[in-house]
């Protein structure tokens, strides 16, 4: 049987609203993350923006990456627009996303860990990557540009990115890939909903304590 270009577009193309969702939940939480920054008068705590992304990816087949990544980056880019970015810094802190993203991403879906991540293995993969090589490589081309385009601290500038991209994917990427649909639903059950909120109390209340507090 020979395959057309027709029906070879078709096999590629994204066979869901995935980009469309990572896009609008990227450029959301990049946004969100500026604008605490701007906030607090500091470097956000933690980066989510390239952790939904690269839930993302791994949720869905190699084929539909190039849409996905190319809508999630988009949104990122729109985000520092938005926020008030050049487009070349816009551009440049797209690219060090990018890296990061396929840093964590590519591994885990060659090596096939991705439908595991709540055994040993594929957790200790992953937090090789997250907390090494894809922050790492990131923090040190973002620190470069900055340093010579901005003439900012170049440690500084490479610890601040570190840090807050590390920490998030440390944190969601392993949430978002182990945690069901049924499980959020049965948090906020009649029998569960005031243990939850008793939760999410305990950390908003020192978030916002610390938001408060003076730089």
């Amino acid at each position: 049987m020979v395959t057309t270009s027709s029906d070879a577009r078709r096999q590629t193309a994204p066979s869901s609203l995935a980009p469309f969702w990572a896009a609008a939940l990227v450029f959301l939480s990049a946004c969100g993350g500026l604008e605490l920054s701007d906030v607090i008068g500091r470097v956000s705590a933690l980066w989510i923006a390239n952790a939904i992304l690269v839930y993302f990816l791994l949720k869905h087949p190699r084929r539909e990456w190039i849409w996905i990544l190319s809508a999630g980056l988009l949104g990122n880019f729109a985000a520092d627009l938005v926020m008030g970015d050049d487009v070349l810094t816009g551009a440049v802190l797209t690219l060090c996303n990018a890296v990061g993203i396929l840093t964590v991403a590519a591994p885990i879906s060659y090596l096939r860990l991705e439908n595991d991540f709540a055994r040993p293995k594929p957790l200790c993969v992953f937090y090789a990557l997250a907390v090494g090589p894809a922050p790492a490589i990131s923090a040190l081309i973002s620190a470069l540009f900055f340093h010579y385009a901005y003439g900012r601290g170049f440690l500084i500038q490479a610890m601040d990115w570190y840090a807050t991209d590390a920490l998030g994917y440390s944190i969601v990427v392993p949430m978002l890939m182990t945690v069901k649909l049924r499980d959020i639903r049965k948090m906020f059950s009649r029998a569960e909903i005031m243990t939850t909120l008793a939760l999410l109390a305990a950390v908003a209340i020192p978030a916002a304590l610390l938001v408060a507090t003076p730089a």
